[in-house]
């Protein structure tokens, strides 16, 4: 099935058809502008998302304006096709470095003391985050009480529900 498919797409192809620019242009110069800008800021060690965010924003006008003068000026449709594969073929790699950039570092958290055990909600500044508790099982009585009392040892099993620090 495939196969025929296929040699009715590749017979249906002719090298004599003329292919449309509409859009190609638009498109490639604002992926290329985009990934320009966002490019850019990663490597000079810019870390906000939000200010790649609105780079990219900025770089794809920039870009699919500057694609759109490009598209009407050209008068086959190489160019714009080459600006279109051109911001295609970098998606990726821009992709990468940008999260690379913006990635959490272990270093850039400050200093604090070591966690409690985890609870279903845990609530620090104003900001909440759920968990994932650890039981903890242990006996109810220290052996002094149960020496003292003459009680029967029992087991005691905890599940932290809820964590506040101010």
């Amino acid at each position: 099935m495939a196969v025929a498919f296929l040699l009715t797409a590749a017979r249906a192809a002719s090298a004599d058809q003329i292919v449309t620019t509409s859009g190609k242009g638009i498109v490639g110069g604002a992926l290329l502008g985009a990934e320009t800008v966002v490019l850019a800021e990663s490597l000079i060690g810019i870390r906000s998302p939000w200010a790649h965010a609105a780079g990219a924003v900025a770089g794809a006008i920039g870009g699919g304006v500057g694609g759109y003068y490009i598209e009407t000026s050209s008068s086959d449709g190489r160019i714009p096709l080459s600006l279109l594969a051109g911001g295609l073929v970098l998606a990726i790699p821009t992709i990468v470095v940008s999260l690379n950039a913006t990635s959490y570092s272990a270093s850039d958290a400050p200093a604090e003391s070591p966690p409690p055990a985890p609870a279903v909600i845990g609530l620090r500044g104003g900001h909440w985050s759920p968990g994932v508790p650890v039981p903890e099982i242990s006996n109810v009585f220290a052996p002094s009480e149960l020496k003292q009392f003459g009680m029967q040892q029992r087991t005691q099993v905890q599940l932290p529900l809820l964590h506040v620090r101010f």
